[in-house]
């Protein structure tokens, strides 16, 4: 038995359109439970580090304690540089399993786990199983991605949701979906941008946007931004953020101005958290967390389309431009 996937449109007649692309189920389902045993097989190897994973398995330890899911503490101090997400879902995982070094990892191992699958189903829908067996290899083979996996603290939270966000926009735009179906991805797209702003603030729309802003700006494709369905995902995604927003301020007067103002804001602006590096900081730490896949998976994905060289021809949905842009 093969799995078989949706693969670009094609002209008639062309002999790639009728061959089958994908993998067995076997090899699939043994791939998928190498990955899961590995991936959360791995999570009670060693003791939470300092700082990130202890301060992070605290807050959760002290919210399943108290009860109070709303404002957030640390050592009995209100912490309100990030948002609940990541602390509620180890709190639940406190709640359901008790209190430990897995349990607290649980949260970033389900997350980078979503991330992995949204990203191989995005592949397969455009590409075929094989393409997408490939991107699971080289996500789940990162140092960038199986790192945080297992680490705890809200960076593969974020990824995780963001990797949904853009899984979701793909599978959105696809030629082969349906009005419903397009629908439901967009409105899974804006609920994961929720899910990302809960877990670290702003950052979880303003990447996206400045995605699909440099995306749209390369080829000039501004109908996009029609098929968004920003009133209905807007409003999905203020109904998942803004109730623990209201319930916070309205308990804590002065979280507004800490979060908005101090975390965001001056954080990007001023030197008040004392983050001292060059502009690049980055860029090494990017090659070397996902290399070797990087630069050739840029390359492809730029001249696999003919991107640069149809900028002002060609309108239609890109997906491999779209993923270098992201």
């Amino acid at each position: 038995m093969m799995l078989r996937s949706a693969t670009p449109v094609r002209p008639a007649g062309d002999p790639a359109a009728s061959r089958s692309v994908g993998l067995s189920t076997a090899v699939l389902a043994l791939v998928a439970l190498y990955i899961l045993l590995l991936w959360f097989g791995t999570l009670d190897a060693r003791h939470l580090l300092r700082s990130d994973e202890g301060r992070y398995a605290q807050i959760a330890r002290e919210m399943f304690v108290s009860g109070d899911w709303v404002t957030i503490r640390y050592n009995a101090v209100k912490y309100f540089e990030k948002p609940p997400f990541h602390m509620w879902v180890t709190a639940l995982s406190y709640t359901v399993f008790g209190v430990g070094d897995w349990q607290a990892r649980l949260c970033v191992a389900l997350s980078g786990m979503a991330g992995l699958l949204a990203t191989m189903w995005a592949a397969a829908r455009w590409y075929g199983s094989r393409v997408a067996g490939l991107a699971g290899l080289a996500l789940v083979a990162a140092p960038m991605w199986n790192v945080p996996g297992h680490f705890n603290s809200l960076d593969m939270t974020l990824a995780g949701a963001l990797a949904v966000v853009f899984a979701s926009m793909l599978l959105a735009q696809h030629p082969g979906a349906t009005p419903k179906a397009r629908l439901g991805w967009m409105l899974a797209c804006w609920a994961a941008m929720g899910v990302a702003v809960l877990t670290k603030g702003l950052v979880g729309i303003a990447l996206p946007g400045l995605v699909l802003l440099v995306y749209t700006a390369i080829t000039r494709d501004w109908a996009l931004w029609r098929r968004l369905h920003v009133l209905p995902g807007l409003a999905l995604m203020l109904l998942i953020t803004v109730p623990w927003f209201w319930l916070v301020s309205r308990r804590n007067p002065e979280f507004l101005y800490f979060f908005f103002i101090h975390e965001h804001w001056l954080r990007y602006t001023s030197d008040v958290h004392h983050r001292h590096g060059p502009i690049w900081y980055f860029v090494p730490l990017l090659l070397a967390g996902f290399l070797p896949w990087l630069p050739p998976g840029m390359w492809r994905a730029v001249r696999g389309e003919g991107a640069l060289a149809r900028l002002s021809g060609d309108r239609s949905f890109r997906p491999a431009l779209m993923a270098a842009t992201w």
